[in-house]
């Protein structure tokens, strides 16, 4: 299991910074963002510095809900929370959250999550709630400057 506080351990332990801009994506804007959700993920998985096939055995440790480009949440922690990554480039920047205002729960039935995301914890029973972690990432330069939780 992991939480937030294990992902600081981690962040903090292999003292990485840096985002590899992720080249599935044409769009300078939604390469570093989702860079920031595979640095996020690393975060909570420890899996900085992994090659694909261990960062993935890790993320099926961890994660019971990987995410997807269209619909939230960007993953989900294995027993435990939702997460949605921001990416924000400037400390006067507003955060965008894609015409939705902050919640504090993400509900099994909303159907703007796919039927994965809804049974990920197994049994085809979707979970009732699970509480949202926004996480928001100060980036400049490639670089993690900053992490909100």
């Amino acid at each position: 299991m992991t939480n937030i506080l294990k992902a600081l351990k981690y962040l903090i332990e292999s003292q990485n910074q840096f985002l590899g801009e992720n080249d599935l994506s044409h769009n300078r804007a939604n390469s570093l963002g989702e860079a920031l959700e595979v640095f996020t993920k690393d975060m909570f998985c420890n899996s900085f510095g992994d090659y694909h096939d261990n960062k993935l055995l890790k993320y099926s440790r961890y994660l019971s809900y990987i995410g997807n480009k269209n619909n939230p949440p960007d993953f989900i922690l294995k027993g435990s929370d939702a997460v949605e990554v921001k990416k924000i480039e400037n400390r006067n920047s507003g955060l965008a959250l894609n015409s939705s205002y902050p919640k504090k729960y993400l509900y099994g039935d909303d159907t703007r999550i796919t039927n994965s995301c809804r049974i990920c914890e197994g049994d085809n029973n979707p979970w009732p709630q699970k509480d949202i972690i926004y996480a928001v990432g100060y980036v400049n330069n490639n670089a993690i400057q900053e992490m909100f939780f």
